[in-house]
């Protein structure tokens, strides 16, 4: 902590984001007037002074704000003479470390959204470190303009006590008989023959040195003390009318604005500053601003104040940043970015027009999509956007009750023109309570709050995508919503808390952090996603995707073809109802289908081709697929009995159609019955075309 601007170590952290504090300030001799000086209205409002006790009380809620928090006293003792104290402590965040994890998150918001992070003024306030780019941002200079203040005031009254001047040649045009002293000899010659000849009015040009401060060093001074107090005037006015709507700022802080363009407007009106000129430049080096009193200073604060941003040092120069929660959730947005770079794809393009100016001088950013990253790689074209929003009038995406605005959007769209997208959230917080008959071991694992895994399924329910090119033109085209929040954990060592969700329903979160391996777990989900060969197939048969409405199915193929073997153990009855084309049933093992394909597949089957003894003549069509256990399938069914619980897919087969040409050469089970796997493809009618052999048949690559 701080006391009066001298630092006064603490044996432990004491002052924690999102924590409340109270203070008293106790005083021993009796005092009136006291108040607190802080810049906004919210703090000052939070103390009450009891004249009885001297005792300066109030409650403090931290927020996300963290930095040093300062509380400015003013009180007047007995005698009348007003005295400050200034009492300081630093906030330190609680879900990251402040001196290595949030420099890191600075580093790459400042890279890509430069002076974005800064406010004019919030609770608290952090050093601003050494940037590599030079902006015109009025914030910065209004921050170096404040640490300098005082001594421009004291170097301008030396200036007004004693400005400089010089001798300067002054060319005037007099008469004869109003010149005086000693001329030149043929300046003198001239005039005594001009009075001979009679000419009396003429009048000669006489050159005189005098005194003038209409110098190069004044002319620098006025232009520095004008160009100061213009800012100050603007930050002024401007500041006053939108307090006006806000009326967050208080007096105090306007009073300080008014002590720090008065002694500029002072200045401005010295009488010597009516005969300095305009700036134009130095012609040399000018050792009147190097080293005489009050020019050297004024110099010195200029070169600061036109240099502010790469000039700045630790501890000299204090503003106000956004909140954490802010900076965390755009430094997501860039962590993401990260990962598709890292997973190789290229960013083609970015649009500009990201931030503007508010009405307070912070920076804003404009529409999320406006302002996207566009990557590609082998014909996959990825939009990232952040805060994008979604009402009513949108045209594509839109939500029709109430608008949406997630922090991230992820839109990815493969060579065969479908879309989808995942959406995600950025919560700087950790869960700390749970109800009664929840059993997360939150002492232990760093959990999301519930409150941010439910609002991920709002967004999915919310959004829908409308295509009036379609039968049914409306659909639901976020895959997944995922909250990002500040967990710990060491992510290659252990598991996602939430992966099973994530893989069951697409709804979950990811720890992200500014850590070696902070972004492991969402690095491999996007990898997962956006690495598969034909993935834009695997998507849409993934579990996530594929929860339909109550008493409904979703299915992806309507055309899916399942070639397979005949086991050797049925009946006779079985082989002859297969050869005559009247197969009525078919099972097959869980495990079997597994060797090849992920079990959901198996609901998507619209076809099954049987092989026997090496030939595909017949495709059934499949009414239906259960799966059950091997002793609830029957004798008739299945064409042998068995007691056995594993489970087996029961397909119920229609009338099949029958192959012009036969399919050839599909592999043979061997002696003891094995080695379905051989036999196992998924393909679709099309692709059957005039195949003659099971060896030319492509097969979809589907992954599990």
């Amino acid at each position: 902590m701080q006391i009066n601007h001298q630092k006064q170590p603490l044996e432990q952290p004491i002052f924690f984001e999102n924590s409340r504090y109270d203070f008293e300030f106790f005083f021993h001799n009796d005092v009136k007037n006291v108040r607190l000086m802080h810049k906004l209205n919210s703090v000052n409002d939070a103390f009450r002074f009891n004249s009885q006790r001297k005792l300066l009380i109030g409650s403090l809620d931290t927020g996300n704000d963290v930095g040093w928090f300062h509380l400015p006293l003013s009180y007047e003792l007995a005698d009348g003479s007003t005295h400050t104290f200034d009492f300081a402590f630093e906030v330190l965040p609680s879900k990251m470390d402040l001196h290595s994890d949030l420099p890191q998150m600075y580093a790459d918001i400042d890279e890509h959204y430069p002076l974005w992070r800064f406010n004019l003024i919030e609770k608290a306030e952090q050093s601003v470190q050494d940037s590599r780019k030079r902006v015109d941002f009025s914030l910065l200079w209004f921050a170096q303009f404040q640490r300098l203040q005082a001594d421009f005031a004291a170097a301008l009254k030396v200036i007004a006590n004693s400005p400089h001047n010089r001798l300067q040649a002054v060319e005037k045009y007099q008469r004869a008989d109003k010149i005086k002293g000693k001329l030149p000899e043929r300046a003198a010659i001239k005039i005594r023959n001009d009075i001979q000849n009679g000419l009396w009015h003429k009048r000669y040009a006489i050159t005189e040195k005098t005194l003038s401060v209409d110098t190069p060093e004044n002319r620098f001074v006025k232009m520095a003390v004008a160009h100061s107090f213009k800012i100050l005037t603007n930050f002024n006015r401007t500041l006053t009318k939108e307090n006006a709507k806000t009326n967050r700022l208080s007096k105090a802080f306007f009073q300080r604005l008014e002590e720090w363009q008065k002694p500029l407007r002072l200045f401005q009106h010295q009488p010597f500053l009516q005969q300095v000129g305009d700036f134009q430049g130095l012609s040399k080096e000018s050792l009147v601003l190097q080293q005489r009193s009050g020019y050297q200073r004024v110099s010195q604060i200029w070169q600061e104040l036109k240099h502010y941003l790469d000039i700045f040092e630790q501890n000299n120069a204090e503003i106000s940043q956004k909140s954490v929660a802010e900076l965390y959730e755009v430094w997501c947005f860039l962590a993401l970015r990260r990962c598709l770079l890292k997973l190789g794809f290229n960013e083609k393009h970015r649009k500009k027009e990201l931030l503007a100016q508010a009405d307070d001088f912070s920076l804003m950013m404009k529409d999320g999509i406006r302002g996207a990253f566009h990557f590609e790689k082998d014909g996959v074209k990825i939009r990232l956007a952040h805060e994008p929003k979604f009402g009513k009038n949108n045209q594509t995406i839109k939500s029709f009750v109430t608008p949406q605005k997630p922090d991230i959007f992820l839109e990815v769209i493969f060579p065969n023109k479908l879309r989808y997208i995942w959406l995600f959230d950025a919560k700087y917080r950790i869960k700390t309570e749970q109800a009664k008959d929840e059993n997360d071991d939150i002492e232990r694992i760093d959990y999301v709050p519930d409150d941010a895994i439910n609002q991920m399924h709002r967004y999915r329910d919310a959004l829908i995508l409308l295509d009036n090119s379609q039968l049914t033109p409306k659909s639901r085209p976020v895959f997944g919503a995922f909250a990002l929040y500040p967990g710990f954990f060491d992510q290659k060592a252990v598991e996602n808390p939430y992966q099973n969700a994530i893989d069951e329903v697409g709804i979950g979160a990811f720890a992200l952090l500014p850590t070696e391996n902070g972004d492991y777990w969402l690095t491999e989900f996007l990898k997962s996603k956006l690495q598969l060969q034909q993935a834009h197939d695997n998507l849409w048969l993934q579990h996530e995707a594929r929860i339909a409405d109550h008493g409904m199915q979703q299915t992806y193929y309507n055309n899916l073809v399942f070639i397979i073997g005949v086991g050797k153990d049925r009946s006779a009855y079985y082989y002859t109802q297969l050869e005559q084309g009247k197969l009525a049933w078919y099972h097959t093992p869980v495990t079997t289908f597994e060797l090849k394909y992920p079990d959901y597949l198996a609901s998507e089957i619209r076809f099954l081709a049987l092989a026997y003894q090496g030939e595909v003549h017949r495709i059934y069509p499949v009414k239906s697929v259960q799966k059950l256990p091997r002793s609830h399938i029957t004798v008739e069914q299945a064409g042998a009995e068995s007691e056995s619980s594993a489970e087996y897919y029961l397909f119920e087969l229609a009338m099949p159609l029958r192959l012009e040409q036969p399919i050839i050469e599909v592999p043979l089970l061997n002696e003891q019955g094995k080695g379905f796997r051989h036999t196992m493809k998924l393909t679709t009618l099309e692709k059957l075309g005039n195949v003659k052999s099971f060896t030319e048949l492509d097969g979809l690559a589907i992954y599990s």
